[in-house]
């Protein structure tokens, strides 16, 4: 009998949907929006398998005769082609209560520490092999807003949205080791590279400094602003603090004294994040503007270009050498960029939501970026492409780490879960059996004189019927 009622889930883009297909067999459905993604979906429980990015709206979508290929295409883009039978599935979820608002992992990569809407911060251990959660959970009276570990380890720094303060927590014992009163909540906590001080950023207009030792204040009355503060960060050398926020300056204050250093570098626009490259070379800002502005550290010299975004910047990243920058912003990109030139690596890595949370593996050989979109994404760093499927979950996500030794990668947000995903591995397998699948993949192949070829239909369908009959492909494709 006819009925408007809704049998089973709906399913979500950001705009309008302009295209839906089944699967052959009927259990995924493939649909293309106005936000510039196709979406793969399991047809009886809603959950999102794959994010496919575009460019342009996604207006045709398809299945071929087998399931396991599938079809897009944007305005005045190619048909592109994707393998879709293959997901990466996390090698664990440790899960809250309630929502995740900020985790972090030791630099030892023996302790994880997540904070969560419901006031309550759980440590676990990681070095056993199988995360274990650790004491009672750490009280707080409102939501996380921000957590950091001291880099020897022992020491944990948490704030909240709501209450003002800080706290400095043992991790060992799970005990309270100080609290730091504060005129108003914290937005940032960052230890010095010795661990000796904890800078905080109020929301307000104070940055403060602190000795860990002891909880006391470093100095009284505090580093002043005339507008709020959006974050801070120490030198190589722990000798300076820089401070930013709403006044779009960056000041430089020194660590033992408190004394201003003139003069103050000029972003332009609220700063929401804030860090020295790893060298100690470079001051970057990321602004509300869209702008990562970097400056010399001893000099104070501006050194263009900024890094372009379209809008604000909040996270950034680099690899150990400080060579190469990650940054994700709120125009749904993250983007690679050279330290030495200040240009763009290769395209902008694409989400279809703001890009919370960035990282770079230890070895720097792969990325990943965390977004609003319930995606994050494994990327490579030399090409700026992506490295295998989206790893998805059931809400938005606001938080990537990378484990120090490079084994895994950690994401946490709204739903309420850590996953844990096995880090991205090169290719395996025959030279020939990988150019085989690359040309079924792409439609594409190389020329004798190094030159890229369209493939014509006809050869296409020899190469993908060859492959089809050849094992499994050794790595999932995405563009």
């Amino acid at each position: 009998m006819p009925s408007d009622r809704l049998v089973g889930v709906a399913v979500k883009h950001e705009g309008a949907v302009r295209a839906v297909a089944f699967s052959p067999d009927g259990l995924s459905i493939l649909t293309g929006g106005n936000d510039g993604a196709a979406r793969l979906w399991n047809a009886s429980s809603g959950d999102l398998l794959q994010v496919l990015h575009h460019q342009k709206p996604v207006t045709a979508v398809a299945f071929d005769s087998r399931g396991d290929v599938l079809l897009t295409a944007g305005l005045g883009e190619p048909v592109r082609l994707w393998h879709g039978s293959a997901s990466v599935e996390p090698l664990q979820c440790l899960v809250h209560p309630r929502s995740i608002r900020c985790m972090a992992v030791s630099t030892d990569g023996k302790w994880l520490a997540t904070g969560s809407d419901d006031g309550s911060v759980l440590l676990w251990k990681l070095d056993s092999g199988k995360p274990v959660s650790m004491h009672q959970p750490l009280p707080h009276r409102s939501a996380l807003s921000t957590l950091a570990f001291s880099p020897d380890g022992k020491l944990l720094a948490t704030s909240t949205h709501v209450d003002p303060g800080a706290w400095l927590w043992d991790v060992a014992s799970g005990a309270l080791h100080a609290y730091l009163p504060h005129d108003s909540t914290v937005r940032r906590l960052v230890f010095s590279p010795d661990g000796s001080y904890l800078a905080t950023a109020e929301r307000g207009l104070k940055a403060q400094l602190w000795h860990t030792a002891t909880g006391r204040r470093a100095i009284e009355n505090g580093l002043m602003h005339n507008k709020e503060v959006g974050d801070i960060a120490f030198s190589h050398d722990g000798r300076i603090v820089a401070t930013g926020g709403e006044d779009g300056l960056i000041h430089r204050w020194e660590v033992a004294t408190g004394a201003l250093l003139e003069p103050a570098l000029k972003h332009g626009s609220f700063i929401w994040v804030l860090t020295y490259s790893p060298d100690g070379s470079n001051i970057l800002s990321g602004g509300e503007d869209g702008v990562v502005r970097r400056w010399e550290s001893t000099t104070g010299k501006l050194l263009e270009p900024g890094f372009q975004h379209g809008y604000t910047v909040w996270t950034m990243a680099f690899t150990p050498n400080g060579r190469i920058a990650l940054t994700g912003s709120a125009d749904h990109t993250a983007s690679f960029w050279d330290m030495d030139t200040g240009f763009r690596r290769g395209t902008p890595l694409l989400h279809s939501g703001k890009v919370w949370s960035v990282d770079i593996s230890p070895d720097s050989r792969w990325a990943i970026t965390a977004s609003e979109d319930s995606t994050a994404h494994f990327w490579s760093v030399d090409t700026a492409r992506g490295l295998g499927p989206p790893l998805t979950s059931r809400g938005p996500l606001r938080c990537a780490v990378i484990e120090p030794n490079g084994r895994y990668a950690l994401t946490a947000g709204l739903d309420a879960t850590v996953r844990i995903w096995p880090a991205p591995e090169p290719l395996k397998g025959l030279v020939p059996r990988i150019t085989l699948w690359v040309k079924v993949l792409t439609g594409m192949e190389l020329d004798q004189g190094g030159g890229v070829r369209v493939l014509e239909p006809a050869e296409w369908q020899h190469y993908r019927q060859s492959f089809l009959e050849s094992a499994a492909p050794p790595l999932l494709f995405t563009s």
